[in-house]
């Protein structure tokens, strides 16, 4: 919600806005509980495939690249479900800001430092992990 990135603190329980959910992109956004859901048919494509490449490892048959690529991808793309997810945008978005305020831009003087993808990840599981 946006007007809680500006600090405002919002009852939903007393909302006269109704609660809503909303199915964009093969995921269900549930304005209530503030959860990112994957809708039961992308779920149902996603497992079929997955079991389709579990055959083919059986059998011990050649699989084109371009197959196994989309397959991960898939599976990357669903690694975003999980409730609080808006929870953890948030915080991953203000590590990276706060980095990049620290280099001075990405085209500023100390933009030669290179950060591993995965390093932000690490620090919110850190600090999740503290608290």
């Amino acid at each position: 919600m946006i007007l809680r990135e500006f600090g405002w603190q919002i009852a939903i329980d007393e909302s006269q806005i109704s609660t809503q959910s909303i199915e964009f992109m093969g995921w269900l956004w549930t304005t209530k509980t503030m959860t990112i859901q994957i809708t039961v048919f992308c779920k149902r494509g996603i497992l079929k495939q997955m079991m389709r490449l579990m055959e083919f490892a059986r059998r011990k048959k050649h699989i084109r690249t371009r197959n196994l690529v989309f397959a991960i991808g898939e599976i990357q793309y669903t690694r975003v479900q999980f409730k609080r997810g808006t929870l953890y945008i948030k915080q991953h978005q203000k590590l990276k800001n706060k980095d990049v305020a620290s280099w001075g831009g990405i085209n500023g003087p100390n933009s030669t430092r290179t950060r591993h993808p995965t390093q932000h990840c690490r620090q919110i599981k850190q600090a999740t992990i503290k608290h």
